[in-house]
């Protein structure tokens, strides 16, 4: 067997200047789509993400519900979205498959769901999971009762197929929301489309007002989870510049940070970087990672040349980050606590087991290949300490899953001996990370 390209890391600048643009995010985007799609508006007239999940939904869209069988590949979200159109769309059966990996992530509480809405469905491997056929009702009921602990995706799947059920349409949650700040951006977007979302009790209640639907002309708002890699980049490289003192000049040192004169206080003010195509009133959860930030002494910057971030304080000294509303961001933030050698505790990953991989497992495995002391359970990580690094020239493995590619490039800045196996991972969301980065004036090598 051939063994997988891997990249090595040859250069790293002492610090980030200039500006970037992040791809269109794919969370607005997949949305847009299906609501576009089922608003009987051009599809092809929305600018969407570059990432690979929303391209596949397009093409998905625009010829693959023609056919008897969809493949899905590994994106979770484009599967349980075809999964719902699929259920309205019409009374046709169609086959759903993908890959190995997704055939091991959940789908039963949507597909239960979708039942209940006049959908048949029969799973044929395993029940509640991928591969399975569905048949369609084109008179869906006004109701359903869904449990939305493992995924907020569940609940957007059945909220954005609205122009096509009832005008009056109830979904009766069995369980808290996870990710609700995903579930929240579905709110938004279905407003701009004259749908109304009430929330009474454990109920959302969906008003449908057909003759109120819109075009939706552009969703080009850089992806807010994709932010966070170049922010770590830029503070670690900040840190690597500026390193940390005892002496009266601490970086960290608050009565330095309190002088207008002190040139602590313009070091830490300072940064040539922005990220130009963010939002500060973003409808993206992962927008609001203020706190997260703070307890690693970061602070996020905007002004009108775009976003950046800084290093205002020490980190906290028990660091504990709470991630059941942003689960996406858990491997970047424990990739940059190990790259700074800090300890503390990620709580709320209860779904992180049910992604592209055991993200849980996936970290625990290749941050101790750094010398970082980590234990886990099936909803937190802690990383308590650190060894002496002995493996030397080793390879880190992204256990294909995008954002571990792009997590473990941190710890690649502090110890590039380290080459990062199938980086082209990175595709399905965010396809120019690599070249990204190289804009920035890192130099990359890829090597077999």
């Amino acid at each position: 067997m051939a063994s997988k390209p891997s990249i090595r890391l040859k250069y790293a600048p002492d610090e980030l200047s200039g500006s970037i643009r992040l791809p269109i995010s794919k969370s607005l985007s997949n949305r847009g789509l299906v609501l576009e799609f089922l608003s009987c508006n051009d599809i092809d007239k929305l600018e969407i993400s570059s990432a690979n999940d929303s391209q596949l939904l397009k093409s998905i869209l625009t010829s693959g519900l023609q056919e008897d069988e969809i493949y899905v590949e590994d994106a979770g979200t484009v599967a349980r979205f075809t999964l719902a159109i699929c259920a309205v769309i019409d009374a046709n059966t169609r086959l759903i498959n993908g890959t190995k990996r997704m055939h091991q992530r959940p789908m039963k509480p949507l597909t239960d769901a979708l039942i209940q809405l006049g959908a048949k469905i029969d799973f044929l491997e395993k029940d509640g999971f991928l591969p399975l056929k569905i048949t369609g009702t084109k008179n869906p009921n006004s109701n359903c009762q869904l449990d939305p602990s493992l995924s907020s995706q569940f609940l957007t799947a059945l909220l954005i197929i609205a122009p096509k059920l009832p005008r009056n349409f109830t979904i009766e949650l069995l369980s808290e929301i996870t990710s609700r700040p995903y579930a929240e951006m579905t709110f938004e977007l279905l407003k701009q489309y004259g749908f109304e979302v009430i929330e009474i009790g454990s109920s959302f209640k969906i008003q449908n007002s057909k003759f109120k639907i819109q075009s939706l002309k552009s969703l080009t708002e850089g992806d807010w989870s994709a932010a966070i890699y170049s922010m770590f980049f830029n503070t670690l490289a900040y840190k690597s510049k500026h390193k940390e003192t005892k002496s009266k000049t601490s970086l960290f040192e608050e009565k330095d940070v309190r002088s207008p004169k002190s040139k602590v206080q313009s070091r830490r003010s300072y940064s040539n970087f922005r990220i130009q195509n963010l939002k500060f009133d973003s409808l993206q959860g992962d927008r609001y990672i203020d706190e997260l930030l703070a307890q690693l002494g970061i602070e996020m910057m905007f002004d009108k040349e775009g976003v950046s971030s800084r290093i205002v304080s020490k980190p906290a000294d028990n660091i504990e980050l709470d991630f059941s509303k942003n689960p996406d961001l858990a491997q970047p933030f424990a990739c940059y606590m190990v790259a700074r050698k800090l300890t503390g505790k990620l709580t709320g990953l209860h779904t992180l087991k049910h992604k592209e991989a055991d993200r849980i497992k996936a970290l625990k495995t290749e941050l101790t290949k750094v010398g970082a002391i980590i234990k886990t359970t099936d909803t937190t990580l802690k990383v308590i300490g650190y060894t002496k690094l002995k493996t030397q020239n080793s390879k880190l493995k992204t256990h294909n899953d995008h954002r571990m590619a792009m997590s473990l490039a941190l710890i690649q800045f502090v110890h590039p001996e380290f080459e990062i196996e199938n980086p082209e991972v990175v595709s399905k969301s965010f396809p120019e990370f690599w070249q990204t980065l190289e804009s920035l004036g890192f130099h990359y090598k890829l090597t077999e």
